[in-house]
């Protein structure tokens, strides 16, 4: 009988191509997976790879960013693989076996190019799949796909590598049963699910799984210890004794004392929790609605077994000082996604207020002001963006170090170390957490706490959840079964890590279990509506806020991490009794300078054309016309300096909801119009249907004027700017174009799809656009 399967790390290789982070955390927990059933593997981020020569068993997890491009840490990888001959009769890679799980959005037009890119070049260079690719959608669920493609890859990976070894053997680390070895040759997963009863506790299926570590939970069945302890504790004769009488009565006392105790804490915490809710005036759901939402109630009857993935490895310690004797650097100072240049220091010179106040949206425009000494640092030109650096809100930090009984920790020093006996393989202290320095700020600067828990997270939760129920539901929310449960009531609710602990009151998890499983807190990035032409120390750009409601198991309502914050720098936004003032009134109300980090990004291709002869046609309806603006200012500009200069027809297709309420730059967009600096501006009012004419939205303006573009498009070369939303309007521009092309353009057998594909191949079809 074959024991196992010995592979070397030369032999299988695990890469990675990630931007975020979420690729490179799927391949870590997907290496776990194959050492965990007895193969071994080499995990590598493509930044480190040079060749595929020579490796014979490749698994792929691929993010794409961008439009359709690479991540930063895959461009090299990408391009000396691109420039591999396929020409030729020789298959260079004709010994590679390869899978890929690609990571996209389909909100997006390019829905995991990179992934399908990459698969397609191999596939020319000789390269065969042993397994079917997967691609993830982030817009639906990316674990929808990511899940059953990883639970069933071990399988395809065990029957794939035994047609290519003759005597495998497990490897030293792996010990397995007998039984076990057995089911894995039959194509069992080893690495394994865990079986939840009616009773809340973890069992394996003897037939299919082996266990994790078993641990003994908050909930494990008192009655069964009991009755344990009490069939113990019978002497011979099957009398108990006096002593073990004493024995058991004292342990039920120690028990009742725990729960009363536990539920003592508990109001404590929810009368604390409260007194933080008044100070920051937050509209936390009362109690008595708390306990009763959807998200709260049980899907399955108890007796209902639940598959639950395997519980992940814990493998960070914490430690804490009460005094530094060196100065400490609290902030994540490791490199940043999409970075072009280090973050520099501006200063916020205006918050202003674009819309009316009975706008259905808020926008600002927010000019930042660099320092003398930063501005060789920061060179930028219109269609640029830039990253802001972000801190969580004070009010929830506050509220999740009292949940986590940390109030008194939060400003003393930690220090972060592995553990020595983890069982993650290659555990280390995340990139972004400092090893040392204030929980406090780690939690306000370094990890994303208002990000929908993953399941891993709400996986090791379930460890941390002292009530029965409570932790039954949780259970729920990660099982196999449970899978719609958590794209309703978390992913769905958009509900962040503080709404599940609000809901879920005797869950108490180590800051630990966090600082493992939370996301980097990301920058938010913006595109620049200023000119270098006119003010090069000064850039500018406009954000709606994201307003969070109360609703869907949202447990208090609230504003986004960065727009949130520029709102609260602007003069009376909030209160009543100033929210009929006209627009622009509002501005920055500041007696100090207040700072705010950027960067410029990389991979910048939203730039006015070098031929200013090309014509440009823009599609930008809300803040996506801030873009435009730049270009517009900067055009502007040139003209000036440059008056005997031939330009390109440029046009603008803008929308919003109201002329009066959220038509923002108006005054500005019309001068452009009149002065000939934009040759067509054509403005679209979604909800002012006497005037629309049936065209309401910026798409169906591009169809009305279909004649006119496909020309500019065939005949002159023109580009298309697209800047919005990409979750409808993205979509339904481009159709709009497909439409454009197909009604006016008379030649046979002209395919618009193909060719609106071959503008964006030639940055003739660019989108900045986020969903």
């Amino acid at each position: 009988m074959r024991n196992g399967l010995d592979v070397t790390g030369e032999d299988l290789l695990l890469l990675y191509a990630s931007q975020n982070g979420n690729a490179k955390g799927i391949a870590e927990d997907l290496y776990e997976v194959c050492v965990s059933s007895g193969l071994k593997c080499e995990l590598k981020c493509c930044s480190e790879v040079d060749t595929l020569d020579g490796k014979t068993c490749l698994v792929l997890i691929a993010s794409t960013t961008g439009d359709g491009d690479p991540p930063d840490t895959a461009r090299k990888f990408w391009r000396r693989l691109n420039k591999r001959d396929t020409t030729s009769t020789t298959t260079p890679l004709a010994s590679l076996y390869y899978t890929v799980l690609g990571l996209g959005d389909t909100n997006y037009t390019n829905f995991c190019n990179f992934g399908k890119t990459v698969d397609q070049k191999l596939c020319s260079l000789g390269a065969k799949r042993f397994y079917e690719c997967g691609w993830a959608d982030d817009g639906t669920g990316l674990e929808v796909v990511v899940e059953p493609w990883i639970e069933n890859l071990p399988s395809a990976l065990r029957t794939h590598l035994s047609t290519v070894q003759h005597q495998p053997h497990l490897t030293n680390t792996t010990q397995l049963t007998r039984h076990t070895r057995e089911v894995i040759l039959e194509g069992g997963c080893a690495c394994g699910e865990q079986m939840v009863n009616m009773n809340g506790n973890t069992e394996v299926k003897e037939s299919k799984y082996i266990p994790d570590v078993m641990k003994s939970g908050p909930d494990v069945d008192d009655r069964k210890i009991e009755q344990s302890n009490s069939s113990n504790s019978m002497s011979d004769s099957g009398r108990e004794s006096d002593v073990e009488r004493t024995i058991q009565h004292n342990h039920n006392n120690q028990k009742q004392t725990i729960v009363v105790e536990s539920s003592r804490m508990l109001e404590e915490t929810k009368d604390k929790l409260l007194t933080i809710a008044a100070k920051y005036k937050i509209d936390l759901l009362p109690q008595e609605e708390l306990e009763n939402l959807p998200l709260k109630s049980c899907a399955f009857p108890l007796e209902t077994k639940l598959t639950l993935p395997i519980l992940p490895p814990s493998y960070l310690s914490i430690s804490y000082q009460e005094s530094a004797e060196e100065p400490l650097t609290n902030l994540d100072t490791s490199p940043y996604p999409s970075a072009a240049s280090e973050p520099i220091d501006t200063i916020v010179e205006s918050v202003k207020r674009l819309t009316r106040y009975d706008a259905i949206k808020t926008t600002l425009e927010v000019k930042l002001r660099l320092s003398n000494n930063t501005l060789d640092k920061f060179e930028y030109e219109p269609g640029d963006s830039y990253g802001v650096l972000v801190r969580n809100p004070k009010c929830d930090v506050e509220m999740l170090l009292h949940l986590l009984g940390l109030t008194g920790q939060a400003d003393n020093i930690f220090e972060l170390s592995v553990m020595l006996d983890t069982k993650k393989k290659c555990a280390a202290v995340p990139s972004f957490i400092p090893a040392r320095g204030f929980l406090r700020n780690i939690l306000e600067s370094c990890v994303d706490i208002r990000a929908i828990p993953k399941k891993p997270l709400v996986r090791s939760l379930v460890e941390h959840t002292a009530d029965p129920k409570e932790r039954r539901r949780l259970q729920e929310l990660v099982s196999k079964e449970g899978a719609g449960e958590y794209s309703q009531h978390v992913r769905g609710a958009n509900l962040s890590l503080l709404d599940l602990l609000i809901i879920f009151s005797s869950c108490q998890p180590p800051i630990t279990t966090l600082l493992e499983h939370l996301p980097r807190l990301l920058p938010r990035a913006y595109s620049i509506i200023s000119s270098p032409l006119i003010n090069q120390s000064c850039v500018t750009f406009a954000c709606n806020i994201i307003e969070i409601p109360r609703i869907n198991s949202v447990t208090y309502s609230r504003r986004g991490i960065s727009t949130g914050w520029f709102s609260s720098l602007c003069k009376d936004l909030c209160d009543a009794e100033d929210i009929a003032q006209p627009m622009g009134n509002l501005t920055l109300n500041a007696h100090r300078d207040i700072h705010a980090e950027i960067y410029k990004r990389s991979n910048q291709n939203f730039h006015l054309p070098k031929q200013a002869a090309t014509p440009i046609i823009m599609v930008g309806p809300g803040t996506g016309v801030a873009p435009f603006v730049g270009f517009l200012r900067h055009r502007e500009k040139i003209m000036a300096i440059n008056q005997e200069q031939k330009f390109g027809e440029s046009w603008l297709f803008y929308g919003c909801r109201h002329r009066e309420r959220d038509f923002i730059f108006k005054e500005e967009l019309q001068r452009f119009e009149q002065k000939q600096i934009l040759n067509h501006f054509i403005v679209s009012f979604s909800r002012e249907e006497e005037i629309n004419l049936g065209s309401k939205y910026v798409q169906h303006n591009i169809v009305k004027h279909g004649n006119a573009l496909a020309n500019l498009l065939l005949n002159l070369q023109a580009i298309i700017y697209i800047c919005g939303d990409a979750q409808n309007m993205a979509k339904d521009v481009f159709e709009a174009f497909v439409n454009v092309l197909d009604v006016h353009v008379d030649i046979p057998d002209f395919k618009p799809r193909e060719y609106l594909a071959e503008m964006q191949l030639q940055r003739r079809y660019l989108q900045d656009i986020w969903s």
